[in-house]
């Protein structure tokens, strides 16, 4: 192990959202002072949920203004108030308005800046903990670091997969995964065939996007697609349901795991997708093709159910 270089009372593991969010409400509270936090993050705050959105077009948010990094419900709402942005807050018929991509960011912002959590960040990823007498040694790739506390705060960790058929090929040709950090749609030549497979709202989103005269794009699912407004139920949106459901299981068990898995959404749409997806299909800018035919000149495997539907065919819309 390392010299260690670096002793704090809260470290936490991950610089997304849920990252960042534990940093406000540990700060809020003044719980902590903010010399005593350390966020590990190779990539720095909320960077790979930025390049995600990015890389699949997402432009608004499928969750309400209510779901952001601070602790007030309201304050992203009221953020786009006082700065004459609600026009950046869009409608919708099952909850609270739904923030663009870039708002959601520049309040992000506005509340690190707030509580100085930029200072926090150091640029190095975790690759190893352990109990030492009462206080967690974190080993980075910048060094160790000695803490009292440990939140982890780790999505996927670039674990997406790719399935069998596309392993074999990526070494040979031009295949990869929408989230490959070095994937970046404006790198796609203008009059490539684009081959997108999947069936929810991040092929649908990528699709529509790629959309420009003298590219093809051909979208390959294999089931209908299926449209939700938001990405559970609505009694997941309330903290009273997260705690009369998810609170029943253990802390940190697989019962957990799978009724949020359970509780998805997975691999649907929510309707706005869904009709600007209908009226490319409709324009010819996008063809609907089954997975055995047409061959391509690019293939972006999305995550997730494969779905698939006729450009006629439309869904309940629940919005």
């Amino acid at each position: 192990m390392t010299e260690t270089n670096t002793d704090t009372l809260v470290t936490i593991v991950g610089g997304g959202v849920h990252g960042v969010h534990l940093a406000v409400r540990l700060l809020q509270a003044d719980l902590i002072d903010v010399c005593e936090l350390q966020i590990l993050d190779p990539t720095g705050l909320l960077e790979s949920f930025r390049r995600k959105c990015r890389q699949c077009g997402m432009v608004e948010f499928r969750s309400p203004f209510v779901h952001h990094v601070g602790t007030d419900p309201f304050s992203l709402r009221d953020f786009a108030r006082e700065r004459g942005r609600e026009d950046e807050l869009r409608s919708t018929t099952v909850g609270a308005e739904r923030p663009t991509a870039s708002l959601f960011f520049d309040h992000a912002e506005w509340l690190c800046d707030q509580y100085g959590i930029e200072s926090t960040l150091l640029d190095a990823r975790a690759t190893d903990i352990k109990n030492n007498q009462g206080n967690v040694e974190i080993e980075t790739t910048q060094g160790c670091i000695s803490s009292q506390w440990c939140l982890l705060a780790v999505g996927h960790g670039r674990s997406f997969t790719y399935p069998e058929w596309a392993r074999e090929l990526v070494s040979t040709e031009p295949v990869t995964h929408v989230w490959e950090p070095t994937f970046d749609p404006n790198t796609i030549d203008e009059t490539s065939t684009v081959g997108i497979v999947g069936g929810g709202i991040t092929a649908a989103q990528l699709a529509t996007m790629l959309t420009q005269p003298g590219r093809d794009i051909v979208l390959f699912a294999r089931s209908p697609f299926r449209v939700e407004t938001l990405e559970a139920s609505t009694d997941w949106m309330h903290f009273s349901g997260i705690t009369e459901k998810l609170h029943s299981r253990p802390p940190a068990s697989r019962a957990r795991e799978e009724l949020v898995a359970e509780a998805r959404y997975d691999g649907t749409m929510p309707p706005y997708v869904f009709r600007r997806l209908q009226r490319a299909l409709k324009q010819e800018q996008i063809e609907l093709e089954s997975l055995s035919k047409n061959p391509v000149d690019r293939f972006y495997h999305i995550r997730g159910r494969l779905h698939s539907c006729s450009p006629s065919t439309k869904p309940k819309d629940r919005e």
